[in-house]
């Protein structure tokens, strides 16, 4: 045992070594604390996106015990009704690659029982048929196709190019299908593309771009242009340009020789001028830029000066001129902040090496999660938005049209999108009614009303009426009985099953009414091609349709069509 020192000298050595030793127990007291309260915030911010994700996951599977089918499974053969064609496709089929899209939605089987049907039970989605063709032909040979050897996008002939994209946007299949601007030359990757959607986002425009006009495609004619992009609303084009002749801007002139791909884009916001004065009046191999620049605003990664050269009365030659349509919402303003994305916490350096970066690897995940999760809330936010609005609906309003004998179906709404027209008032709730509705919908019939048809079927010896009831046959399990159903249910003798089917086959014809519309079955279609994406739009589903592109033989038929159906400044919606 060492006596403690009594000389002052020794005192202060041990006074200095105990401060020392205090300051580093509170060092380590403060480094305990800081170490405590970092990852105290760290689990509580784990905590609430746990929380987080339980919730929209309750939800989820709330949803999906009352609207869905809970014995769906990936090989279930679904129908479905699109526009009046009839497809068959394995649940898998559609679901495959489109998980956390609208389409997804349809067939994933928690929103079964809320899907809109026809009366013949099949799920009905009121789009155009050979759009939806082309979006089920991507899926098939998607269940066939590797990574290293995808099918190409979906694609129609340019008539209904536009319409696969309205569609492609309505179901929220864009960026799964890969549909990049289909047809372009200047688009054509997934970098060029995600570039554009960044130059466009900055400019509060979050839509999709869709190819209206090609340089290389339809020529550098002005009513070539004019034919494509006059009267489209929000349009953009993008130029490939290799030498510029100008007067000197500032200090000198800009030689585009220097321009790299998708360099320059020119925004437009037109809607009854003619899109063709913005641009110039030369055509050819050069381009003259003589418009005011209030017309028109240039943006993407460009200088100053190269936007002055643009803006001036500039020729130049160019390799590519392409314009877009953008489909989706634009906003009034731009984006200037990033106030919705997830906070990120700076690196930890107070630490050790080691817990330093176990540290900052959790702070960097918190925000990718709540990213995710955000994503996954969205998503089903407008998932319910667009089932309830797009999807859901009774048998009665599907309507049924014997176009001059081209078979469509549609809803009765689509029919009557523009209120005080001649459709809409063919198709308004008394007329129809009159009309359409006299008849018995089977598939409504309680067990007693199957059971008096049967009893008043000439011919039939066999009490099948009360078989019927005591088995609670519904209308809806009445037309879906065959020949094996029947003989379940105990009825034996082979006249009286021949006679039932024949009866059952008449009364599933006769349960839906076809009202004859005596025009031009390609003028009518592209009228309900035009009323079904204004109805999405007007739903806040989709953006507003562009003036249909028609044939020119046809464009004569159509006007007046048209003219018949719309009366009144109505039918510019159609004509422009």
């Amino acid at each position: 045992m060492i006596d403690h020192p009594k000389n002052k000298e020794s005192i202060a050595c041990l006074e200095e070594l105990h401060l020392a030793n205090k300051r580093l127990e509170d060092a380590h007291d403060n480094v305990e604390k800081e170490y405590s309260k970092l990852v105290e915030e760290l689990v509580n911010e784990e905590k609430v996106l746990v929380d987080r994700l339980k919730e929209i996951s309750t939800q989820i599977d709330d949803v999906a015990e009352e609207h869905g089918n809970v014995d769906a499974a990936d090989n279930d053969v679904l129908e479905i009704n699109a526009g009046g064609k009839i497809f068959i496709a394995k649940r898998s089929t559609l679901t495959q690659h489109t998980l956390g899209t609208r389409f997804g939605a349809l067939f994933i089987g928690r929103w079964e029982k809320k899907l809109q049907r026809d009366l013949n039970g099949r799920i009905f989605l009121d789009v155009n048929p050979e759009c939806f063709q082309a979006i089920v032909s991507f899926l098939n040979e998607m269940m066939i196709s590797t990574k290293s050897n995808p099918p190409d996008p979906p694609s129609v002939d340019g008539e209904h190019n536009y319409i696969l994209s309205n569609q492609l946007c309505l179901f929220k299949l864009w960026r799964k299908v890969g549909a990049i601007a289909p047809q372009s030359q200047v688009v054509t990757s997934e970098d060029e593309r995600n570039k554009l959607l960044y130059w466009l986002k900055k400019q509060g425009v979050h839509g999709e771009p869709v190819l209206l006009y090609s340089g290389s495609r339809d020529g550098l004619a002005p009513a070539s242009f004019r034919d494509k992009c006059d009267n489209k609303g929000c349009v953009i084009f993008i130029m490939n340009t290799v030498h510029v002749q100008t007067q000197p801007v500032y200090s000198g002139s800009y030689d585009c020789s220097k321009t790299t791909k998708m360099e320059t884009l020119v925004g437009f916001y037109s809607t009854t001028e003619s899109f063709v004065d913005y641009l110039g009046t030369t055509y050819g191999s050069k381009v003259s830029l003589c418009s005011p620049a209030s017309r028109y605003k240039v943006i993407g990664e460009t200088t100053t000066t190269q936007q002055n050269c643009y803006r001036q009365n500039t020729t130049f030659s160019i390799t590519q001129l392409e314009a877009f349509k953008v489909i989706g919402p634009i906003s009034s303003s731009r984006i200037t902040t990033k106030k919705d994305e997830p906070v990120q916490r700076a690196p930890t350096k107070r630490f050790s090496s080691e817990i330093n970066k176990v540290i900052n690897e959790k702070q960097a995940c918190l925000p990718k999660t709540e990213l995710k999760i955000r994503s996954l809330e969205d998503s089903f936010k407008d998932e319910k938005l667009f089932i309830e609005k797009f999807a859901a609906g009774d048998a009665k309003d599907v309507i049924a049209l014997n176009v001059s004998g081209t078979p469509m179906v549609t809803r009765r709404s689509t029919l009557c999108t523009i209120e005080d027209s001649v459709l809409a008032q063919q198709f308004d709730d008394s007329k129809w009614a009159e009309q359409a509705y006299s008849a018995s919908l089977v598939k409504s019939w309680s067990p007693d009303e199957v059971s008096t048809w049967a009893k008043n079927i000439e011919g039939i010896q066999e009490d099948v009426g009360s078989v019927f009831k005591m088995n609670g046959i519904t209308g809806c399990e009445l037309l879906a009985l065959n020949m094996d159903g029947l003989k379940m249910l105990g009825i034996e003798r082979a006249g009286t099953l021949c006679l039932l089917k024949k009866e059952i086959e008449t009364l599933e014809k006769a349960s839906q009414v076809v009202t004859l519309i005596d025009h031009c079955p390609y003028c009518f279609g592209k009228i309900l091609d035009y009323l079904r994406m204004k109805q999405a739009h007007s739903l806040g589903l989709a953006d507003e349709p562009t003036v249909p592109e028609i044939i020119a033989s046809q464009k004569k038929r159509f006007e007046k069509v048209v003219k018949f159906y719309f009366p009144g400044d109505a039918f510019k919606l159609f004509l422009g």
